[in-house]
């Protein structure tokens, strides 16, 4: 488990979806995007993501992310140190 909200809202999001592309942890993130808004969040949906890899919490598959072997666990065993966000 990674700190940070949004690093933590995209480990969250391949936990609820599964193995996952960057366009679907960016429309778990931020909702439906219009204008420019389209490139700006898979970019940084992707910037976490890489984030993520590089700390060892995501593995890379091709185009899609998943979380790596035992964090699924380690993110059960936080939720008393998160709260739900509200839309």
């Amino acid at each position: 488990m990674v700190d940070g909200d949004l690093t933590s809202r995209a480990e969250d999001a391949l936990e609820r979806h599964g193995p996952c592309d960057t366009w679907t942890v960016s429309a778990d993130l931020f909702g439906d995007l219009e204008s420019i808004h389209i490139l700006h969040g898979p970019g940084e949906s992707y910037a976490h993501l890489e984030h993520l890899e590089r700390a060892g919490t995501v593995v890379r598959e091709g185009t899609d992310y998943r979380l790596a072997d035992g964090v699924a666990d380690e993110l059960a065993t936080g939720d008393e140190q998160r709260w739900e966000l509200e839309y």
